[in-house]
């Protein structure tokens, strides 16, 4: 059977968790040496991007774009979350959003219509959302020069195959990616690929594919891998990290690290739940934790979670002197989103019937998604946070002081946000602590 595999590397949607204690090539103005996708006779417009995030600022229907994907994030989360099974969850709504919108590159019809109504872009163009898309992931990776953010990009094809010329042009204008043909039946493919996300993750994600993954049928893989390692702005002291409890969301009292320290950090509480903002580097990137009031259920505050109740949180918190105290963590995280993107609204495209004429020179026809997987992975500690991720669309041939106290010993939502294109990189929600 023929597959494509498209691969998101990059930061987290996570779920399937278990406890576990980068490189961006630089742009340049020259173009592979080997391109499979490229056609002789056509002259492609291959571009190199070049942004400085100091001088970016975003149009409203960039602002616009950014509200309603990460409304993306909150359904995704809140679809995963219905799933019972499903304890700890850890996602990259960013990953998600640039596996699939490079995917869609090669669609057309209500195939591509269902994709970006999904991701929230149902009234945009696609050169709109591909020049967002570019705007805000090589943007990102210069917003702080304290924050270490890896976004890069790959296509891999089966050396007998072509990629269209346009599909190719966005790839690169766009995307950046790295072409390179391959012979997916040679074990050797697998080491590569492998070694490319590992690479681009810092070791993280690896391995992505197994051999029940790819074979000698394989056409094509498209690969984008996120590397993120913060360091809190305000460290935690590991001399003040202490044994205290956590009380899961099954009313289970677990004994685990708790790291403590006292600083002003934004902060918002009501009476349904408490927010507070720890910002990264120089305060672009931060992690907001959500923490349920005692008596209310994190599932409720899921299932209610919305943009506008985002927006009103982050725009509600002050200045606040605040003694926290919160878990250390490592996760490792995968889940096939086949069945969450088909609920959300993302049908045709992994139906026999799916259209995507626009991506091979061999087949416009006969090619359809059968799983998108993710694997993520994070760790949060005294000195800050550690995450990368990799999201995978596999496409086959049709078939203590004074202030406020704020203790996260109990369930709770944390998300890793920018700060200027208020974009969610990273949601996760947080239900059970493993014992010490």
């Amino acid at each position: 059977m023929k597959r494509i595999i498209f691969i998101a590397a990059i930061g987290l949607l996570m779920t399937a968790c278990q406890s576990d204690e980068n490189n961006v090539p630089e742009q340049s103005g020259d173009q592979p040496e080997e391109q499979p996708g490229e056609q002789p006779q056509e002259e492609l417009d291959l571009q190199p991007v070049n942004i400085d995030w100091n001088e970016v600022s975003f149009t409203s229907d960039e602002q616009e774009m950014t509200n309603r994907n990460n409304a993306f994030a909150f359904d995704l989360l809140r679809q995963v979350a219905s799933d019972k099974e499903e304890k700890n969850i850890f996602l990259s709504p960013l990953s998600a959003t640039l596996a699939l919108t490079m995917t869609s590159n090669g669609a057309d019809g209500t195939t591509l219509t269902e994709m970006q109504n999904t991701l929230g872009w149902k009234e945009y163009s696609r050169e709109a959302i591909n020049e967002y898309c570019r705007k805000l992931a090589w943007g990102l990776q210069k917003a702080d020069p304290k924050t270490e953010l890896n976004i890069a990009n790959s296509i891999w094809v089966r050396d007998e195959y072509h990629l269209q010329n346009g599909f190719v042009s966005d790839s690169w204008n766009y995307y950046n990616a790295e072409l390179s043909a391959v012979d997916f039946a040679s074990p050797e493919a697998l080491i590569t690929i492998n070694q490319w996300c590992s690479d681009h993750t810092n070791g993280r994600i690896n391995p992505m594919l197994t051999e029940g993954n790819i074979d000698g049928e394989t056409i094509a893989i498209l690969i984008n891998a996120l590397y993120f390692n913060g360091v809190w702005t305000s460290k935690f002291d590991k001399e003040d990290t202490v044994l205290d409890y956590f009380y899961n969301a099954d009313g289970k009292e677990m004994v685990t690290n708790m790291m403590r320290q006292s600083l002003d950090a934004r902060y918002l509480e009501t009476q349904d739940v408490s927010l507070i903002e720890l910002p990264y580097g120089n305060g672009m990137f931060s992690m907001v934790i959500v923490v349920p009031a005692w008596g209310k259920a994190l599932d409720t505050l899921v299932a209610g979670l919305a943009t506008e109740q985002w927006r009103q949180w982050i725009a509600g918190m002050e200045e606040k002197e605040v003694q926290l105290m919160m878990p250390s963590f490592t996760l490792k995280c995968k889940r096939e989103l086949t069945g969450d993107l088909q609920a959300l609204g993302m049908k045709k495209a992994f139906s026999l019937d799916a259209e995507f004429p626009n991506m091979l020179v061999e087949r416009q026809n006969g090619l359809s998604i059968s799983k998108v997987l993710q694997k993520t992975f994070v760790s949060v500690t005294e000195d800050g946070t550690e995450a990368a991720a990799a999201t995978a669309v596999v496409m086959d041939e049709s078939v203590g002081g004074s202030g406020v106290y704020f203790s996260v010993n109990r369930p709770f939502l944390y998300m890793i946000k920018e700060k200027k294109s208020g974009a969610i990189l990273f949601i996760g929600r947080m239900k059970e602590m493993e014992p010490v």
